[in-house]
């Protein structure tokens, strides 16, 4: 879900991978996905000042189970990115899995 200061406030993610499935949700997030970019001299090109992602990252991923997410707004209806997924307990990994979303 994007706030409309421009803020990642919750993130729901399915997974089915080697034999596990199931899905995730953290809630209460404040992800700013506005750069935060200074540019010398500026001001920076509009391809800079209009980027819009975010990254997050639950768990350990050293010791799992963890999760990371990757994302890159190509619009105000689409983004897309990647996603990780160490050490699920039975399941292993799932590393760089591809992923889509759009806004109806």
């Amino acid at each position: 879900m994007i706030s409309p200061s421009e803020a990642v406030t919750s993130i729901t993610v399915g997974h089915d991978f080697n034999g596990c499935s199931g899905s995730q949700t953290f809630s209460g997030l404040n992800l700013n996905i506005a750069p935060n970019v200074q540019c010398i001299p500026g001001p920076c090109p509009a391809s800079v000042s209009s980027y819009r992602g975010f990254a997050y990252a639950s768990g350990n991923p050293f010791e799992g189970p963890s999760t990371a997410v990757n994302a890159v707004f190509f619009s105000v209806t689409r983004a897309q990115g990647s996603i990780n997924f160490r050490s699920f307990p039975g399941c292993g990994s799932a590393i760089g899995v591809a992923w889509t979303a759009t806004r109806h």
